[in-house]
């Protein structure tokens, strides 16, 4: 991700700001000691998939393989609309759509969503 150099862009470089970067590795522990480590490329994606595999591997119970294999969501910038893997259920995409987001479905690894690794 590009830091822009634009005045007034939400995410310009500035003194005393914190501009929002993709360079965010992840680690977890449980009563002090280490759980996993991981991390997930996708760009502005990377907050969104970041609580996604941990939700998926702490909360739910699923491998690493499994939580990385599984569609991701995203939330787009332009319109409050969510944009969704290939391979979300249909079910899950006309229950957003019926909440009045706007989804689009992405096609089969599109860059955007990146890929993720767990340890």
């Amino acid at each position: 991700m590009i830091l822009p150099l634009l005045l007034r862009h939400p995410n310009e470089v500035a003194p005393r700001k914190r501009p929002f970067h993709t360079i965010i590795p992840g680690f977890v522990t449980h009563n002090g000691q280490p759980l996993m480590s991981f991390g997930l490329m996708g760009g502005s994606m990377q907050a969104h998939g970041h609580m996604q595999m941990v939700t998926r591997i702490v909360d739910q119970g699923l491998n690493p393989q499994a939580a990385s294999d599984a569609p991701r969501f995203r939330v787009l910038d332009d319109n409050h609309g969510v944009a969704v893997e290939w391979n979300m259920p249909q079910s899950t995409i006309e229950g957003l759509a019926s909440r009045g987001h706007p989804v689009s479905v992405s096609p089969r690894f599109d860059v955007e969503f990146g890929c993720a690794q767990a340890a």
